[in-house]
């Protein structure tokens, strides 16, 4: 009976030493070749140590295209995590909770597999939606670049529809002032005088006359010739007044030159007491022989091609009124009106600079041009060379016509750049519109009765109709 306890006893201790002995030989044995994934080997070579917070996940590609000696490279243990190729990519699980799983044979190298292939279609699918998204922004910023420049240009072209439109409604507003001016450039003899070159236009003058911001935008453009409103207002107030008379203005009264209207005849003759604007150059005259002199060269000239005779008083027969013109007087006064020194004919060099010289030397633009004394009023300079009340004829009814055109193209132009900047929406570039065109309508509506009322006023208070 202990014979057979003891033989038992001695299997068991040989059979447990066999298993020791089999474990131990297997410990022993070399490192698998086989396709085992080269996770799952690092998980039962690698010592105990815990692993990487962001180990490399073994690419399917890896698997596939690779050979087996590839792959049991990569699974030795003397092989670093963090030198491996594969990319990482971020999945579902965590990449310690797969790690996990697969050392302890929980998930199988399918199932890496496939999330692996899930998490790249999932990372392809957030960089195709990326790129339509900047897609997306890049044509809305193109969009928006568009409208913009859209808005600019309709601004810019509303504003030059406002200006344009100011500056040919003058011809509704002041037509009997065109219609002497359609008839003075038609003249064959064209004044050429240089103060300034060509004259001006009547558009200019009604323009700078009525709205003179539109004038001195188009001065400081260079479009038109230097002109202050006070110098406009006088241009008209010429033009009406002999227009009235019926001895209108030529182009040698609007700018003649020297050369075209005799001014040369203008200089006295010290040894005969002649020339048009001489009083006699002998310092022993009196004022009143001075004054006859004058008078006798003055009425002398009206034969002599004097064009600017029959504006001024006939001293034959307003010898009083004649003397007493200022630009007269001062031809044989002691002193100028203005305490300047005495400009007479009889010293030349000192006479080109009096008023009577640049009347015939440059006419009635060239006193617009060189008036620069805005303390003197257009009805003060006109009176400085002529004699009379000037009417400028004015038409409400153009003038209500020009209020209808400022007021609908102001009131659209800036709706017109709002419809720009929501072209792309046909609801609000149709919305947009039918304000303008309501807007226009409201403003031209309104701009006529103001512009309407306006002139009326103007007429009355400055008599000009």
């Amino acid at each position: 009976m202990k014979s057979t306890v003891r033989t038992g006893v001695a299997e068991k201790r040989t059979t447990n030493g066999a298993e020791m002995a089999s474990r131990d030989d297997q410990a022993k044995l070399p490192p698998p070749t086989s396709s085992t994934t080269p996770s799952v080997v690092a998980a039962h070579t690698t010592p105990t140590k815990p692993p990487d917070r962001s180990p490399p996940i073994p690419s399917p590609h890896a698997s596939s295209r690779h050979g087996t000696s590839k792959r049991t490279k990569a699974s030795s243990p003397s092989m670093s995590s963090n030198q491996s190729t594969v990319p990482h990519v971020h999945v579902t699980l965590s990449d310690v909770e797969r790690h996990d799983l697969l050392r302890k044979g929980k998930m199988s190298e399918d199932k890496a597999l496939q999330l692996l292939a899930k998490a790249e279609s999932k990372n392809v699918a957030a960089d195709a939606f990326a790129a339509q998204q900047t897609k997306a922004d890049t044509r809305e910023d193109k969009l928006a670049s568009r409208n913009w420049r859209i808005a600019i240009y309709m601004s810019i072209i509303s504003f030059i529809s406002f200006i344009v439109a100011n500056i040919f409604a003058r011809r509704f507003q002041y037509p009997v002032l065109f219609e002497w001016y359609d008839k003075m450039i038609s003249q064959k003899e064209k004044g050429d005088a240089k103060y300034p070159p060509g004259g001006y236009s009547m558009y200019q003058v009604c323009t700078t006359m009525e709205f003179a911001p539109v004038g001195y935008f188009m001065n400081a453009l260079t479009v038109w010739k230097s002109l202050d409103r006070l110098g406009a207002l006088f241009l008209a107030q010429c033009v009406a007044e002999f227009n009235n008379r019926g001895i209108p203005i030529t182009a040698l009264h609007w700018n003649g030159s020297a050369r075209q209207t005799n001014a040369k005849k203008l200089y006295a003759n010290p040894t005969k007491d002649t020339g048009w604007a001489s009083g006699g150059c002998s310092g022993t005259y009196t004022l009143a022989q001075r004054e006859q002199t004058l008078i006798n060269n003055w009425g002398a000239s009206k034969n002599e091609g004097n064009i600017w005779y029959k504006h001024f008083p006939d001293p034959m027969v307003e010898r009083h009124v004649f003397l007493t013109v200022p630009v007269v007087s001062e031809l044989i006064a002691g002193s100028r009106k203005d305490g300047g020194a005495v400009q007479n004919s009889c010293n030349a060099q000192s006479f080109v600079f009096s008023d009577m010289y640049r009347l015939f030397d440059g006419g009635l633009c060239r006193i617009a041009f060189e008036h620069t004394n805005e303390t003197v009023s257009s009805s003060d300079l006109f009176a400085n060379f002529f004699v009379g009340s000037p009417n400028i004829p004015v038409d409400c009814s153009g003038a209500a016509f020009q209020g209808a055109m400022s007021g609908a193209t102001g009131a659209g132009s800036g709706l017109l750049a709002c419809a720009a900047l929501g072209a792309d929406s046909p609801a609000f570039l149709v919305g947009v519109v039918g304000m303008t065109v309501a807007g226009g309508i409201l403003g031209g509506i309104s701009g006529r009765d103001a512009a309407k009322d306006a002139c009326k006023q103007k007429a009355r208070s400055e008599n000009l109709g």
